[in-house]
């Protein structure tokens, strides 16, 4: 699976003075939010067979294999993942404008 980008969202919204603990869990659930919804668009690009090879990468936890696994199915898989964390982020500014 391809690895966070770094994207300081933290700071873009004025929260890198949180407390550590409060950040890491904050950028956890970021991170969490991410990987779900590529997941979502990465599975939807698959065949069937495709998934279950998927399965078995995963099963092995090897994820130099997985990489190239994602790479070979899903050649722009960083432009969608990308593509990805700029939405959340947009979503993120909505939030904060809607309640200030």
């Amino acid at each position: 699976m391809p690895t966070q980008k770094d994207f300081d969202l933290l700071k873009e919204f004025g929260l890198e003075d949180l407390p550590d603990d409060k950040k890491v869990i904050l950028q956890e659930k970021i991170i969490g939010l991410v990987e779900s919804r590529f997941n979502r668009v990465l599975l939807g690009m698959l065949t069937e067979k495709d998934k279950k090879e998927l399965d078995e990468l995963l099963a092995g936890e090897d994820l130099e294999k997985m990489n190239k696994f994602i790479q070979k199915k899903v050649p722009n898989f960083a432009e969608i993942h990308q593509e990805i964390v700029e939405d959340l982020k947009k979503e993120m500014v909505e939030m904060k404008e809607a309640i200030l």
